[in-house]
């Protein structure tokens, strides 16, 4: 019965798709100033990106990558 084998990734990806969609959530709501990039503030607005095994932003215009999510971000 493989739906009973236990998958020790199965907290990580749950924990991760969390992490993207409070990201999402935050890029679209008009009343917060949305995460941009740190090498110019005019590109598009930073994506969640799954790199290993975390989550980082990265700017879909340069090859800029953010390692950090803010606290507030995961907060709300």
């Amino acid at each position: 019965m493989a739906w009973l084998e236990h998958d020790p990734t199965r907290h990580l990806k749950c924990e991760r798709e969390k992490i993207i969609a409070k990201i999402e959530e935050w890029q679209r709501n008009p009343r917060v100033h949305e995460l941009t990039c740190g090498n110019y503030s005019s590109h598009a607005p930073l994506r969640p990106k799954v790199k290993g095994d975390r989550v980082v932003l990265v700017c879909s215009d340069c090859d800029y990558v953010q390692p950090h999510i803010p606290d507030i971000v995961l907060k709300t």
